[in-house]
């Protein structure tokens, strides 16, 4: 009966009345557990809207925009974890062309939602494509992920690897410098900023990190989880340099020195931070290419195989992906294809931390504190 109506109300362009009766009748069914036919009607929910032609104009109203990922989140929600269902429904959202939808919102959603049920490792994923604005929800979620999963040793690990990945993705700024500026300098809470106030009297204030200006909204959102990190973990609860963890300083500098934008500044940090980036052999791949993107550094091109040319490859994809979301804000490019891609960006990525992972723990040994 549903696809009854379904065609009828395509046919005489009734979109708005078929969305809220296939969202209500999804929710309904999968309230009563009958989750493939609930499933069903939420994909036939995310098709209605791709082809709804009001919907571009629809989201250029902040309320419309956040009820609607709100409404992707709770059939996300009620699906049942690790089913077939709940993989295409997903896959279907992340086809949606996102020159029209608020891709980032709904991401946030989808983080939210895993982390949640514990998902970390898709939740991460998903909080890799939000907004800066949810800085402080990824890094309370990595947080939580280092002390459910990792080793004590192991913090610095989490937060690196995370921000050094975020790097990779440079997106020219979709809002105004000094918008972006905004959720820095309130970021942390009067008691955080109170709690570290002693230290901050000791550093430099060209080592405050909000009083940076963005370059990407990538180098927003990682300044805005360092922050938030090392303030909220219970094993460092310090939110200014210097730190006991060498790793941790190596981030904060990166942050300022991307602002700067120097070749040769980048170059000593790489030199004096060399034995603490050896303990992850991805680090190396994730900063050649945050060296291209921030410090004007060219490629370095070489025919490795083994696993330093899987990462490679990885990256290179990962990039390509969100080029492809790019070029869609640009250009309205085919919305099925950038979601493909980003369904199996979001594959290779997973293998790759697993490696990374293993190689993490393989490797961990006491580093010398270089500062």
């Amino acid at each position: 009966m549903y696809r009854t109506l379904h065609f009828r109300y395509v046919n005489s362009r009734r979109f708005k009345d078929l969305e809220n009766l296939l969202y209500d009748g999804a929710i309904l069914l999968l309230d009563r557990q009958q989750h493939n036919s609930g499933a069903d009607l939420a994909n036939l929910f995310i098709d209605t809207l791709s082809k709804d032609t009001d919907m571009k104009e629809a989201m250029k109203d902040e309320q419309e925009a956040n009820n609607l990922s709100i409404r992707i989140g709770e059939l996300l929600s009620r699906i049942p974890a690790d089913t077939p269902e709940r993989m295409k429904y997903t896959g279907e959202v992340l086809k949606l062309n996102s020159k029209i939808f608020p891709m980032q919102r709904i991401r946030r959603q989808f983080a939210l939602i895993l982390w949640k049920e514990k998902n970390y490792v898709d939740s991460r994923k998903h909080f890799l494509h939000a907004s800066y604005t949810c800085g402080e929800d990824c890094a309370l979620m990595l947080i939580e992920y280092h002390v459910d999963s990792g080793y004590k040793s192991e913090a610095d690990l989490f937060i690196a690897q995370f921000i050094l990945q975020l790097l990779c993705i440079k997106t020219s700024s979709s809002a105004n410098i000094e918008e972006i500026k905004q959720p820095l300098t309130s970021s942390l809470s009067s008691s955080d900023v109170a709690s570290s106030s002693s230290t901050s009297s000791d550093i430099s204030h060209n080592c405050n990190l909000n009083n940076i200006s963005p370059k990407s909204n990538q180098h927003a959102y990682a300044i805005v989880i360092l922050q938030h990190y090392l303030a909220k973990h219970p094993l460092i609860s310090k939110s200014d340099p210097p730190s006991t963890l060498p790793l941790i300083n190596f981030l904060w500098f990166l942050l300022i020195a991307i602002e700067g934008g120097k070749t040769s500044t980048f170059n000593v940090l790489l030199d004096k931070y060399g034995p603490v980036l050896n303990r992850d052999p991805a680090y190396k791949e994730y900063l050649q290419r945050i060296g291209e993107l921030y410090f004007g550094i060219r490629p370095v091109h070489s025919n490795r195989g083994g696993f330093g040319g899987f990462l490679s490859n990885f990256l290179q994809s990962f990039v390509e992906d969100n080029d492809d979301d790019s070029n869609d804000d640009e250009d309205g490019g085919d919305s099925s294809s950038t979601g493909v891609n980003t369904a199996s960006g979001s594959a290779e990525q997973s293998a790759n931390n697993s490696r990374t992972s293993l190689s993490a723990r393989q490797n961990l040994q006491q580093s010398e504190d270089l500062d």
